[in-house]
């Protein structure tokens, strides 16, 4: 009975010596006159069949599985890079930072994507803002009917109707009308221990003034929550609106809201009471000196890491599973341009190279700390700049009010700005092309090179400009999107090693069908030619017997 055995795809001895095997086998066997090892026999055969095409697939894949690992190392180096240095610049340590002689009177904090400078001034507080607040007398139960009909909530953004039907009758639905109708006035139910009231607040500022009354036809019921700025109003005033008054130097100045982020340049006002406070700032020097070198060190290693994935062979190492890539090398050459990649407008110091930072001649980058030094005393704004992302406008009457990094870096150029009249929008041109607007608020369109821009008018304008900038890390993740993106360098690699290994796969799978066909032939042949020794043997003894009969006999 012959046999047959499976075949894998492990790697194969080489074909002569399984060729070698199969003849020594089918000698020894013949030789032997006991019959043939068919199930060695053909085994040996299919193995020596195989074993140059399992061999090429073999070394195919473990080059693949060797440049899949390396280019694994290569984009996890990227990211890593990148992520340390979004911690290193978004921390706020690199930032000069605003500093107030007493916080409980001012608060003071950076604003995001601006600059701070050298801060020294004196603020007196006299006033804070407040908003205008009403009461109601109390009832006993806030879900009663209060009455029905329409009343009327004027403010500084309009005049807005508030209706009151069976729905809502009661001092619960009209809180809830008033708040629904988004009139800049807010409206809630108090408990205060007498029963429940409805009070009103608006926003701070002098200008910020509001009436409600009742329309003709409402319910008489309605009249006890109409307020109309007269003392003789059913709803009591408990406070005011009015506006911060304070001084700045001497110089005095009026806000309607206690956070103030237009009086000092990058710096936000909180103001908690009345008091005179001394405003400075703190420079973060040897924090940038720190990240700066921090950079380099981070830098290199990752260089280091990818020229390892490239170097190659020497008469002690194999080269690298990447070497002779010419993706990779592309990859190298766009980070080494973040020295001198333009990383901020502001000042008179822009790249990594004007502070000291150059590049060797194998690609590893060297930090001049006296360059450095003498950077940060001649344009320490500039120099910090280059470390956060920012953003500014030509314009005082245009403000940006787009978060940082959500436009692409770059300057755009505002044409035609008018502002809303009325209740209509502002109108403006970003690059040529109409914005959307609500309000004095415009935005640029999806699709534009601008999309994510959105900033404020408080007048006409002409022309200016908004300049957004990326910092040194907005620069690295602009390199890192680009490679990982859809048609990125990385991507694309990644793309075409995962296609060779699954065509490898494929081959694999057609050797093994192959193989297996093979093997499946031979069984078929070997198994006719044991059918056909062992008739002749038959033939063989029945002769034998028949001539040792007949020698007998005679």
């Amino acid at each position: 009975m012959t046999t047959t055995s499976s075949t894998g795809s492990t790697t194969a001895p080489s074909t002569s010596s399984v060729i070698s095997q199969a003849a020594n086998s089918i000698l020894t066997s013949l030789g032997a006159g006991s019959g043939i090892d068919t199930s060695t026999l053909i085994a040996n055969l299919v193995a020596a069949n195989k074993a140059s095409a399992q061999a090429a697939i073999t070394a195919r894949q473990q080059t693949n599985t060797a440049e899949i690992s390396a280019l694994a190392t290569v984009k996890n180096g990227v990211d890593s890079f990148a992520s340390a240095l979004q911690t290193l610049t978004q921390s706020g340590n690199l930032m000069t930072q605003p500093v107030s002689s007493d916080s409980t009177t001012v608060a003071v904090s950076a604003i995001a994507g601006s600059h701070v400078g050298d801060l020294s001034a004196t603020l007196q507080v006299t006033q804070l803002a407040q908003a205008l607040t009403v009461e109601a007398g109390a009832v006993s139960d806030p879900s009663a009917a209060i009455g029905q009909g329409t009343m009327t909530l004027k403010t500084a953004k309009g005049s807005f109707p508030i209706t009151i039907d069976s729905s809502d009758n009661s001092l619960t639905g009209l809180a809830t009308a008033i708040n629904g109708a988004n009139a800049g006035v807010t409206a809630s139910v108090v408990q205060d221990g007498t029963g429940y009231r409805l009070v009103l607040k608006g926003q701070t500022g002098a200008a910020n003034t509001y009436t409600l009354t009742a329309n003709s036809g409402a319910d008489a019921g309605l009249s006890a929550f109409t307020y109309d700025g007269t003392s003789a109003a059913a709803m009591t005033k408990v406070q005011g609106a009015q506006d911060a008054i304070l001084k700045m130097d001497g110089v005095q100045v009026t806000r309607a809201s206690n956070t103030i982020t237009d009086l000092v340049a990058g710096t936000q006002l909180v103001l908690k009471n009345t008091g005179t406070v001394a405003l400075g700032s703190n420079r973060p020097t040897d924090a940038i000196t720190e990240a700066v070198n921090d950079f380099v060190t981070a830098y290199n290693a990752l260089r280091t890491s990818i020229a390892n994935t490239t170097a190659a062979a020497t008469s002690t190492t194999s080269a690298g599973a990447l070497n002779g890539n010419p993706d990779v090398r592309q990859l190298e050459d766009q980070l080494a341009k973040i020295t001198s990649t333009q990383l901020s407008s502001f000042g008179d110091t822009h790249t990594l190279a004007e502070i000291g930072v150059s590049t060797n001649q194998d690609g590893s980058l060297t930090l001049d700390s006296t360059k450095l030094a003498s950077a940060l005393a001649r344009d320490p704004d500039g120099v910090e700049a280059m470390f956060s992302p920012g953003q500014q406008s030509s314009s005082p009457l245009l403000t940006i009010t787009s978060a940082l990094s959500a436009t692409k870096p770059g300057t755009y150029t505002i044409t035609n700005v008018t502002p809303a009249v009325g209740s209509g929008n502002a109108s403006a041109t970003i690059d040529g092309t109409a914005a959307l607007s609500a309000g004095n608020t415009l935005y640029a369109l999806y699709g534009t090179p601008s999309y994510g821009l959105t900033f404020t008018t408080s007048g006409s304008v002409a022309s200016a400009t908004i300049t957004v900038d990326p910092g040194l890390y907005g620069a690295i993740a602009a390199i890192q999107s680009t490679l990982e993106s859809t048609n990125g360098l990385i991507t694309n690699m990644q793309t075409g090693f995962n296609s060779d290994a699954s065509q490898i796969t494929d081959d694999q799978t057609a050797l093994d069908t192959q193989s297996q066909a093979y093997q499946d032939n031979l069984t078929t042949q070997f198994t006719a030619m044991q059918s056909a020794v062992t008739s002749y043997k038959s033939i063989q003894s029945y002769l034998t017997q028949q001539v040792a009969l007949w020698t007998k006999s005679s």
